[in-house]
């Protein structure tokens, strides 16, 4: 009997072990609060030496670039053959360029036409090759050495050949504008100027053709 429960015994203690299970494997926490890391400074040296500047501090342009504009303006204008404004340059003469002459027997008509000053006053004078003058819509004559002596003007400022530009801006208020026509069998010209920018040989010739009629012509360079 005792044998029959030693027995039994055994056998139950294999069956527990055949079908028993493996006690669970704990499982790691994983935290949840991670670490910031901070990444180390970068050696940068004299960083701020490279900065680029803000447009206010390039600052206005010195006197010694706008002289060197001004140059560079200077030249391109000898270069093109075109003065600067307010003064005047002739072609070379050349046998196919010569210097305009006699045109007394060739004048068709002169027209002077002035405004400014004091009130904006207008001028208007036409002069006829036979000594008929025209002076603000009133008509009169004057001698034809006077008209040859306006033509000689003409020659000696050599009005058709004269290159130049004789207007610009900032003309102050109240200044005088001139416009002098001049036609010929062979050839006509206008020359308009204001008073900032008109050398003195026209200064001079525009000044005598507007006393024509009041006193005798007179010009002088």
């Amino acid at each position: 009997m005792r044998s029959i429960v030693v027995l039994a015994v055994l056998v139950l203690a294999v069956l527990a072990a055949c079908t028993g299970q493996a006690a669970p494997t704990a499982t790691p926490a994983v935290p949840t609060d991670l670490p910031t890391l901070t990444p180390p400074p970068l050696d940068t040296p004299n960083a701020g030496s490279t900065a680029v500047p803000a447009p206010d501090d390039f600052g206005e342009p010195t006197a010694q670039v706008n002289e060197s504009v001004a140059t560079l303006e200077a030249e391109a204008g000898r270069l093109l053959n075109v003065p600067v404004p307010g003064t005047m340059s002739f072609p070379e003469v050349t046998p196919d360029v010569e210097a305009t002459a006699g045109l007394t027997s060739s004048l068709i008509q002169l027209e002077y036409v002035q405004t400014g000053g004091a009130g904006n006053a207008m001028l208007s004078i036409i002069l006829q090759p036979d000594g008929t003058l025209t002076r603000d819509g009133v008509v009169g004559t004057i001698p034809l050495s006077e008209v040859q002596a306006v033509l000689d003007a003409l020659d000696k400022v050599r009005f058709f050949d004269v290159i130049g530009t004789f207007d610009g801006p900032n003309s102050p208020a109240g200044s005088y504008r001139f416009e002098l026509s001049v036609e010929t069998e062979t050839q006509s010209r206008l020359i308009s100027a204001s008073e900032a920018y008109t050398p003195p040989e026209l200064q001079a010739l525009f000044f005598a053709i507007s006393q024509l009629g009041v006193e005798p012509f007179s010009f002088e360079q």
